[in-house]
């Protein structure tokens, strides 16, 4: 979207308007305000609020926004890139804001065989020199080395990063060369270059957080890790010994992942695998079955992840841990699991893919938050301590002791229940302020939610894969936050609880549902447009509510966060997925500030919308006679977007459709906003 005001085309710099009590408020104080700013999009309106202050600002106070951000620590995807991030630094189009987004992830660094995803912001920017560098990605993608050796077209710039390929023969030593010696947090994907002494490894002398994922399987040697790390995760194509003395003993959190589908080695070669972990762990998070004869842990541990080891393994639980996550396969359940010791635990996640005897678990008596995904039973209710406070876990489990009429304990808030039947009446008692209830029976009328089943003083509830029709009038006012999925096919009318402010429906089948006038915060599916020709989508009509200025709305004034899923489609004849999204109703009609698109079970775009003028009261307004109607539209985490100038007079025949468009699941989206389906008019 390149339709921008500039700021730099207003000439009166002399008037500052920020008054208060008659007097201008000091610089110092609107910096003040600044800080406490936490949406970006808010400073940018203020920056556009006075001009001189604009100036003042960009002179001598380095300010960066708060949000733009061009890694993404947080993912557990190899890409730890924000695609559209990437997308803003090659073309920012708040022009008057550039400086102060690259001065924002001026202390980010991505170096790439791709050069789509290199940006160095501290070389090209030398306002931006005083910057330290702390957070840096190293990105390899060996199939797309493999095709510039084969001389393939400039088009496979744009390939999709696909991360360990076989026959890796990339070597990224030339990336990791020079890197700022101020970067704490480090990412290596697909390195094909083992961690040792003779590869010429040498980590910033600062860093204190690497994530390393390798495309081969070699042993880590002893001095290659910097003895500043605290947190370490390693990924590799199969389990790997690690000896005494690698990891070093500053590290206090170590994660260990394989590549899926890595293949396993059986046979006589099988070696053996053994692990030494520094004396001073406190978060150990093992990510595939084990294959150690022998598991010393540290007594220093605080959370500790694993697949349970078979009997043949020696190992003992550390008596601190606070966090305990398990999955147990058929080895695993090879001996009893005995937890009754360990009394700091207040949080146990078991998930088993079978059978478990029923007096396989005793559970410790301070827990607090237990997840139990087995299959298994429990003849009583008394199996749980009295601390529980949270319980998920299928309702067979405990169907024997529901039967003979035993109750949850009194202490429980939080209850997640999977459930084949009819729940009984009554056993959800009245402490439960948040209940998720999933249906997992395959038939399509045999459950229903009976009058009673849901206690008064639920405040949070989610219904998943709910086959019954209609929402059943147990729903109580109660509810502030509903979550609700159904799965039966018949076109129904539904009415949410008034109380409800927060509703997510995900249900793509038909349904008219009436949206309660309390709402503040809706997600739900994009519905198909009219057109379809077109894989055009947009906000449900069905709310229409009309005000006495005749200003038409599709979601009660109240709401202003819209979460939409949109359904993904591949065009087989260019092998391009694309959609369009209408903007323009989002715009108009509702109060929506916050817009999340999703697709493929991931954000497409975040974003922040600011009308920057009132439009309810445009008729009335003398001091405005234009005939436009500027909106700022940015993405939360990059900026990307700009101002969309849209008519006041006939909003409804100007429409406004987000293009997005990519070639491959797993590729960066393409978007653009245009008044034209396909078309690129803004960009």
């Amino acid at each position: 979207m390149d339709i921008d005001r500039d700021i730099m085309e207003d000439t009166n710099r002399d008037i500052c308007y920020f008054i208060y009590g008659g007097s201008y408020l000091p610089n110092r104080i609107i910096y003040q305000i600044v800080e406490e700013l936490v949406n970006d999009i808010d400073l940018i309106c203020l920056l556009f609020t006075c001009k001189q202050f604009y100036y003042n600002f960009r002179q001598q106070y380095k300010c960066r926004f708060k949000g733009v951000s061009l890694i993404d620590q947080s993912t557990h995807a190899l890409n730890k890139i924000r695609d559209n991030t990437i997308h803003a630094t090659k073309s920012f189009h708040l022009r008057s804001f550039t400086d102060i987004f690259h001065r924002s992830i001026s202390n980010q660094l991505v170096k790439s065989n791709i050069p789509l995803f290199n940006y160095n912001n501290n070389n090209s920017h030398s306002d931006n020199s005083e910057d330290s560098i702390e957070e840096a990605v190293i990105l390899v993608d060996q199939i797309y080395h493999k095709q510039q050796k084969n001389n393939n077209s400039d088009d496979s710039i744009e390939t999709p990063i696909i991360m360990g390929g076989a026959g890796d023969d990339y070597n990224e030593q030339p990336l990791m060369q020079d890197l700022p010696d101020t970067i704490k947090w480090l990412a290596v994907n697909s390195s094909s270059r083992p961690l040792t002494l003779a590869t010429g490894w040498k980590f910033p002398s600062q860093l204190e957080k690497l994530e390393y994922t390798s495309t081969i399987n070699r042993k880590i040697e002893m001095g290659v890790l910097p003895e500043t790390l605290t947190e370490l995760s390693l990924r590799t194509p199969s389990e790997t010994s690690l000896e005494e003395g690698v990891i070093p003993k500053s590290v206090t959190s170590l994660t260990l992942k394989k590549i899926e589908k890595s293949l396993e080695v059986v046979g006589d070669d099988v070696p053996v695998i053994y692990y030494h972990f520094p004396s001073h762990l406190l978060h150990l998070h093992i990510h595939f079955k084990i294959e150690s004869p022998m598991l010393m842990f540290p007594p220093t541990l605080l959370s500790l992840s694993l697949h349970m080891p078979p009997a043949t393994t020696d190992f003992r639980f550390p008596s601190n841990l606070v966090s305990l996550t398990l999955g147990v396969g058929r080895d695993g359940v090879s001996r009893s699991l005995n937890l009754s010791l360990l009394t700091a635990l207040q949080t146990l996640v078991i998930r088993s893919s079978v059978p478990i005897p029923s007096d396989y678990l005793r559970l410790p008596p301070n827990l607090t938050s237990l997840v139990l995904y087995a299959s298994t039973t429990i003849d009583s209710l008394t199996f749980f301590p009295t601390s529980l406070v949270s319980l998920e876990t299928f309702y067979i489990t405990i169907k024997g002791a529901v039967e003979k009429g035993e109750q949850l304990h009194d202490t429980l808030t939080h209850l997640s229940l999977q459930f084949k039947e009819a729940i009984p009446v009554g056993f959800i008692g009245p402490s439960i302020k948040t209940l998720k209830l999933g249906f997992i029976t395959k038939e399509l009328l045999d459950v229903a939610l009976l009058d009673g089943t849901i206690p008064e003083g639920v405040q949070t509830l989610s219904i998943t894969s709910y086959r019954n029709f209609g929402i059943p009038p147990t729903i109580l006012q109660s509810i502030n936050r509903f979550t609700w999925n159904r799965l039966n096919t018949k076109t129904e009318n539904l009415a949410f609880p008034s109380t409800v402010g927060a509703l997510e429906y995900f249900s793509g089948l038909p349904a008219n549902y009436q949206i309660p006038s309390s709402l503040t915060s809706l997600s739900t599916v994009a519905t198909r447009q009219a057109n379809l020709l077109q894989k055009e989508y947009g906000l449900s009509t069905l709310y229409i509510y009309q005000d006495e200025n005749n200003r038409k709305w599709l979601l009660p004034e109240t709401v202003t966060f819209l979460s939409l899923d949109i359904p993904s489609h591949f065009d087989g004849m260019d092998e391009t997925y694309y959609l369009y999204v209408r903007l323009d109703p989002i715009i108009y009609q509702t109060n929506v500030t916050e817009l999340v698109l999703r697709t493929i079970s991931r954000d497409i775009i975040h974003c922040n919308i600011q009308r920057l003028e009132d439009y309810s009261n445009n008729n009335n307004n003398n001091n405005n006679n234009s005939d436009t109607y500027d909106v700022l539209i940015t993405d939360q985490h990059s900026l990307l977007g700009g101002i969309v100038r849209l008519s006041k007079q006939q909003p409804q025949t100007q429409q406004l459709y987000l293009n997005i468009n990519w070639k491959k699941i797993g590729d960066p989206f393409k978007i653009s906003v245009t008044t034209i389906p396909g078309t690129t008019n803004i960009q």
